[in-house]
C-alpha cells in the first residue's frame, strides 16, 4: 500500500510539473498579447477596438453579467449571455494557474491525509502503546490539523497566508484523519457503539461542510475523495453493511448540501460514481438475508440525487403541469441517481435466490419511485422505471430453482405477477384522472399490464396451468379498456385506451393460438387498431404500428423454413393460399384507414408478402413441398429466381416510396447480390454441363428456363434501375447475357440430348450446325437492331458474335468435313453473310432517303 500511494504522490509531482512548463508558455503569449495591446494605445489606435481585445484576452472578465443580457433557460428562468470564451475555459484556466502556482500546497495536503490514514491503520497493527491511547493522539492529531487550519484562516494577513488552499490543504488531512479514526475506533475497538459512530460521524460531516463553505471549493474535493476512500483503507474482521450505508448516506448528504450551496453539480457526479460503487460492491458481497440495508441505501442514493434536486430537502416542492418525455429521461444528475439506484436494484434482484427478498426489495422501490413521481412532474418517467425493475423481479421469481416445476395460480411468482399487475394498472388510472394533462399516467398501464402478464410464458413453457386465470384477466382489462374509451374525453386518453384494449386480446390470443393463426391475429389487429385510431380522431404512435408490421412480415419470411409450420397446421403445406392472402386482406384493410406514412408501410409489406407468396406457391407446384432444408438443386434454382423477382419488385418500388425509398433501394440490391452469389454457387458446386444427372429428370426444359432465362431477364430490368453508362448497369448487363447465352446453348444441347446437357456426352454434327445458325441469326438481329436505333455498342456485340461464329464454322463444324459437304458448309456462310450485307445496304438507303424527307 506504501508504495502504491509513493507512486501515486510521484505521478501527481510530475503531472504538476508538465503543467506548470504549459502555464509558463500561456502566460508568455499573454504578455505578448498584453504588450501588442499597450503599443497599439500608445500609437494613437482606435480605443474601442484596443478595448475589446484587452476584454478578450482577461480570463475573469468571463464571469462579469450584464444588464439586459439574460435569456431564458430550460427552465424558464434567466441566465446570462454565453460569453465569447466558455465558462469552462476560464474556470480550467483558473484552476491551473492555482495548482502551478500552489502545487507543493496540494501534494503536502495529500501527504498529510496519507499520513493521517497510516496513523489509523497504526493504531490496529502497532503494540507500543494501549490502544484506547492511540485512538487518541490520531484523533488529537486529526483535530489539531483541522484547528491549525482554521487559526490561519483567521489571521491570513498574520502569517501571510495569501490562498485559501493552504488552509484548505491542511485541514482536508485533519478531516480524513477523523473519519478514519472515528471507523477503527467502532469497527476494530469497539470503544463506541453504531449510534455513537453515526453521530460523531455527523459531526464530522457537517463540520467539514462548514469549513468548505468557509475555506473553499478544494476542501470539498479533497474531503469527498477521502471520505469516500476511508471504508477501503481501513478493513475490519466484521464488515456490517448497516454501518458502511449509514456512513456513506452521511458522507453523501454533506457532499449535496456542499454543491447546493456552491453551485457545483460536478460534486453531487463525484459522489454519485463512488456511492454507487460502494452500493454495487454491497450489493455483490453481502448475504442475501441483510437485504434491508442494501434497500435502504438504494433508497438514500434515490433520495440524495433524484429526490432532493427536484422535491427539496423535505420533499415538499410539487409540479403539475406536463413536462416532454424528453425533459423525463435527461442525462442529468437527476436521472444518473435513478438509473445508478435502479442498476444496483437489478444486480441484487439477479442475485437473489429467496421469493420473499426479490418481491421485497422490488416492491418497495418501485413505490418509493412512484411516490416520487407523484409529487413532480419532471419524474413522471419513474414509474416506467419502477415496472422495468418489477419485470425483472418477474423473471428472477419465475426462474428460481424451487418453481422449476409446473407452477399453479396461488404461486408467489404468479401472485406477485397479478398484484403487480393489478397495482401499476389503478395507479396509472387514478392518477390520470387526476392529472389528465400528464401523459405518463395514461401510458403506464397500457406498457405494464400487457408486459408483466407476457413475461411469464415467454421465459417458460409449462404454464399451461395459469393460463385459464391469465385469460380472465386479460379479458377483463380489456373489458374495461373498451368501457374506458367510450367514456374518456380527452384524446390521449382514448389512445391509451385503444391501445390497451388491442394489447390485451393481442396477448389473449397468442395464448392460444400458435404459428400462422397468431400471424393472422396479429395482422386483423393492426386493421383493428388503425380502425378504430381513424373513428376516434386519434393518431397512434407510427412506431406501435410499423414495429407491428414487421414483426408480422418477419413471421412470414421465416414460416415457410420451419419445418413445424407444416406439421402443425391442418392444411399441411397449402396453409401458404390461406395465412398469406388473410395477411394482405388485413393489410388492405389497414391501409384504408392509415395516414399517408404508414400507407407506404404497408404497401412495401403487401408487396413482400405478395413475393413470398409467390415464390413459396411455385416452390410447392414444382417440387411438392414449400421449402425443405437442406435446400435440393430445383428448391434452390427457384429461391435464387424468387429472390430477383423479390429485387425488381423493391427497386419498382423505390421509384415512389418516397422517404423509404433508400430502404427499398438498399433491401433490392442485397436481395440481387444474395441470388447472384446463389447462382455462382450453383454454377460451380452444380454446373450441368460439367457432370451428368445434375439437372431433374422431368419437366428439364422448364428448370433450364427457371435456372438461367428467367434470371438472365431478372437482372436486365434491375439494371435498369441503375444510373445510366455505369459501372453497376454494365456488369449486371454483361451478367444478363452470360445467363442468356448458358440458357440458349443448354436449351440447344437439350433439344439433340433429351434429359441432360453434359459435354462429356457425345456432340452430332447436326448440333454443331444448329449452334451455327442459331447465333448467325442472333448475331444478325444484334446487328440490324444497333443499326436501327443507332446504338454503338448493340452494333459492336452483333459483330462479336458474327466473328464468333464465323470462327466456329472455320474451327469447329468444317473440321471433320470434306468434299461436296465442306463446299457447302462454306457456300452456305458465304450466302448468309452476302445476304446479311445486302439487308444493311438496304436500311443504309431507306434511312438516306428518308433523311431530306424529314429535313
Amino acid at each position: 500500500m506504501e508504495i502504491i500511494l509513493f507512486i501515486v504522490v510521484i505521478v501527481l509531482v510530475v503531472w504538476l510539473g508538465r503543467l506548470s512548463g504549459r502555464l509558463d508558455s500561456l502566460e508568455l503569449r499573454v504578455r505578448q498579447q498584453q504588450l501588442t495591446i499597450d503599443t497599439l494605445k500608445a500609437s494613437g489606435t482606435d480605443s474601442q477596438q484596443a478595448q475589446t481585445e484587452t476584454a478578450l484576452l482577461r480570463p475573469a472578465s468571463h464571469g462579469v453579467k450584464k444588464s439586459g443580457s439574460t435569456v431564458p433557460d430550460s427552465s424558464g428562468r434567466g441566465a446570462s449571455t454565453p460569453p465569447t470564451s466558455s465558462p469552462l475555459n476560464s474556470a480550467l484556466v483558473s484552476f491551473w494557474a492555482h495548482l502551478h502556482s500552489h502545487w507543493l500546497l496540494w501534494i503536502g495536503g495529500i501527504s498529510l491525509a496519507i499520513g493521517g490514514l497510516f496513523l489509523a491503520r497504526y493504531a490496529i497493527d502497532a503494540g507500543v502503546l494501549s490502544a484506547g491511547l492511540r485512538v487518541l493522539l490520531i484523533g488529537a492529531f486529526g483535530c489539531a490539523l483541522v484547528g491549525v487550519a482554521i487559526y490561519l484562516d483567521r489571521h491570513r494577513e498574520r502569517f501571510a497566508v495569501r490562498s485559501p488552499l493552504v488552509t484548505a490543504a491542511i485541514a482536508s488531512g485533519g478531516v480524513i484523519t477523523c473519519y478514519a479514526i472515528l471507523l477503527v475506533a467502532h469497527t476494530t475497538y469497539h470503544f463506541i457503539g453504531p449510534e455513537s459512530t453515526f453521530l460523531l460521524l455527523a459531526i464530522v460531516s457537517l463540520f467539514t461542510t462548514w469549513l468548505t463553505l468557509r475555506l473553499g471549493i478544494m476542501l470539498a474535493m479533497v474531503g469527498l475523495v477521502g471520505a469516500y476512500l476511508v471504508p477501503a483503507l481501513i478493513q475490519t474482521e466484521t464488515p456490517s453493511a448497516w454501518v458502511l450505508i449509514g456512513y456513506l448516506q452521511l458522507v453523501t448528504l454533506s457532499v449535496v448540501y456542499i454543491a447546493q450551496r456552491v453551485e457545483q453539480q460536478n460534486l453531487c457526479r463525484l459522489a454519485l460514481a463512488f456511492h454507487g460503487l460502494w452500493l454495487l460492491f454491497a450489493a455483490v458481497s453481502v448475504d442475501q438475508n441483510q437485504v434491508v440495508p442494501i434497500l435502504a441505501g438504494v433508497i438514500g442514493l434515490l433520495y440524495a440525487f433524484t429526490l432532493i434536486p427536484v422535491l427539496g430537502w423535505r420533499l415538499l416542492h410539487r409540479h403539475s403541469d406536463p413536462v416532454t418525455v424528453k425533459d423525463w429521461f435527461a442525462f442529468t444528475t437527476v436521472s444518473a441517481g435513478w438509473l445508478v439506484a435502479s442498476g444496483v436494484m437489478v444486480v441484487f434482484v439477479i442475485l437473489a435466490t429467496q421469493a420473499w427478498i426479490i418481491g421485497l426489495i422490488t416492491a418497495v422501490f418501485a413505490v418509493a419511485l412512484c411516490l416520487g413521481a407523484c409529487r413532480h412532474s419532471r419524474l413522471d418517467g419513474l414509474p416506467f422505471v419502477a415496472v422495468g425493475v418489477t419485470a425483472v423481479g418477474v423473471v428472477s421469481l419465475f426462474g428460481l430453482s424451487e418453481y422449476r416445476s409446473p407452477v399453479n395460480m396461488f404461486a408467489f411468482p404468479s401472485v406477485y405477477t397479478q398484484l403487480a399487475v393489478l397495482c401499476y394498472g389503478l395507479f396509472g388510472v387514478v392518477m390520470a384522472r387526476r392529472y389528465p394533462e400528464r401523459l405518463g399516467y395514461a401510458v403506464l398501464p397500457v406498457i405494464a399490464i400487457p408486459l408483466l402478464l407476457a413475461l411469464p410464458f415467454s421465459i417458460r413453457n409449462n404454464l399451461d396451468s395459469l393460463v385459464p386465470l391469465y385469460s380472465v384477466e386479460l379479458g377483463i382489462y380489456a373489458l374495461i379498456s373498451a368501457t374506458a374509451l367510450m367514456r374518456v374525453s380527452s384524446a390521449n386518453q382514448k389512445l391509451c385506451s385503444n391501445l390497451l384494449m388491442h394489447g390485451c386480446i393481442t396477448l389473449l390470443l397468442s395464448l392460444y393460438l400458435t404459428d400462422n393463426s397468431l400471424t393472422v391475429a396479429l395482422s386483423l389487429q393492426v386493421a383493428s387498431l388503425l380502425s378504430s385510431a381513424r373513428r376516434l380522431a386519434v393518431s397512434v404512435p407510427e412506431w406501435i404500428v410499423k414495429l407491428a408490421v414487421g414483426v408480422i412480415v418477419l413471421r412470414l419470411t421465416i414460416a415457410p423454413f420451419d419445418i413445424n409450420t407444416a406439421t402443425n397446421n391442418a392444411l399441411g403445406d397449402y396453409w401458404i393460399f390461406v395465412t398469406y392472402p388473410l395477411v394482405l386482406i388485413a393489410f388492405a384493410t389497414g391501409y384504408r384507414f392509415a395516414p399517408a406514412t404508414l400507407q407506404k408501410w404497408l404497401v412495401g409489406a403487401q408487396l413482400h408478402i405478395g413475393a413470398l407468396l409467390l415464390s413459396t406457391a411455385t416452390c410447392l407446384f414444382l417440387t411438392g413441398s414449400v421449402l425443405a432444408w437442406p435446400l435440393s438443386l430445383p428448391t434452390a434454382i427457384l429461391l435464387s429466381a424468387n429472390w430477383l423477382i423479390l429485387a425488381a419488385v423493391y427497386l419498382w418500388r423505390a421509384q415512389s416510396a418516397g422517404s423509404a425509398s433508400t430502404l427499398y433501394k438498399s433491401y433490392g440490391g442485397l436481395l440481387t447480390g444474395i441470388a447472384l452469389a446463389f447462382q455462382f454457387g450453383l454454377l460451380i458446386m452444380h454446373n450441368p454441363f460439367l457432370s451428368q444427372g445434375v439437372l431433374p429428370v422431368s419437366n428439364t426444359a422448364l428448370w433450364l428456363v427457371l435456372w438461367w432465362l428467367v434470371p438472365g431477364a431478372l437482372i436486365a430490368v434491375i439494371s435498369r434501375y441503375a444510373k445510366a453508362a455505369s459501372l453497376l448497369r454494365r456488369s449486371l448487363l454483361v451478367i444478363a447475357s452470360a445467363f442468356s447465352i448458358l440458357f440458349i446453348n443448354g436449351a440447344i444441347r437439350l433439344l439433340y440430348q433429351k434429359s441432360d446437357i453434359a459435354l462429356s456426352l457425345s456432340t452430332g454434327q447436326t448440333e454443331l450446325y444448329t449452334y451455327s445458325v442459331v447465333w448467325l441469326i442472333i448475331a444478325a438481329l444484334f446487328l440490324v437492331a444497333g443499326h436501327q436505333r443507332r446504338h454503338v455498342i448493340i452494333s459492336r456485340v452483333g459483330l462479336t458474335l458474327l466473328l464468333a461464329v464465323i470462327c466456329k464454322v472455320f474451327l469447329i463444324d468444317t473440321s471433320h468435313l470434306e468434299g461436296l459437304l465442306r463446299a457447302l458448309s462454306f457456300l452456305g456462310l458465304g450466302g448468309s453473310l452476302v445476304a446479311l450485307g445486302w439487308l444493311f445496304q438496304r436500311i443504309n438507303a431507306a434511312a438516306t432517303s428518308s433523311s431530306p424527307a424529314s429535313g
